[in-house]
């Protein structure tokens, strides 16, 4: 599979086909003829070829197609969180801290957040997964808490989904030193990356610096 901008020589007429804007894209020296059908996420509207290959530039995008007859999308930068259904919540945290860290593991983003928080008296968490192959967990409310960090005499307050955040960077960082694993230590910076892009990436960070 190959990535790349898309490169036309000249502007095309588009059309609606089954909610899609389809472009019919001309082969050129990297790629052969096909459709390009953009997904339903960008508003379809008439425009060309040229057109086409701003709004993917300005929306940071990018182009996937199969070789052949291809099919293109538009692939966001932008990494999401995804909440974790009831059915798949019980192996959740046994497939990313592993049987060995486990006992050790499952509570240690509570625990952060208690003394992270005094406001925190429990509750139900939430587990999210990252489109970057990261998770977290956070408190399941619409309360925000108030924060404190004694290490680096951080203060502030932050949203639930926030403060869940950081608690899991404190945990997942706990359990990378103490066990020195790739895979926990990839998953602190998966979610350190996800944070910056956070709506509180400067509390978030405060708080762990």
């Amino acid at each position: 599979m190959k990535r790349s901008s898309i490169l036309t020589p000249t502007p095309l007429p588009g059309a609606i086909v089954d909610g899609f804007f389809t472009l019919e894209v001309p082969a050129d020296s990297d790629h052969p003829a096909g459709t390009l059908r953009c997904p339903p996420a960008i508003p379809p509207k008439a425009m060309d070829a040229e057109q086409f290959r701003s709004l993917t530039f300005t929306q940071q995008g990018q182009l996937f197609w199969d070789d052949g007859d291809f099919t293109a999308q538009v692939v966001s930068d932008t990494i999401t969180a995804t909440l974790v259904a009831d059915d798949d919540r019980l192996d959740f945290l046994p497939k990313r801290l592993g049987h060995r860290n486990l006992m050790r593991g499952q509570n240690l983003y509570m625990d952060y957040l208690g003394r992270l928080s005094d406001d925190y008296k429990g509750g139900y968490w939430e587990f999210y997964e990252l489109s970057n192959g990261g998770w977290y967990a956070a408190p399941r409310t619409e309360q925000r808490y108030r924060m404190h960090w004694d290490g680096n005499g951080y203060e502030g307050e932050m949203s639930a989904d926030a403060a869940g955040i950081t608690a899991s960077l404190f945990a997942i960082n706990e359990l990378a030193n103490a066990t020195r694993e790739d895979r926990l230590i990839e998953a602190y910076h998966l979610l350190r990356d996800f944070a910056l892009e956070h709506a509180e990436a400067g509390q978030i960070y405060d708080a762990i610096d």
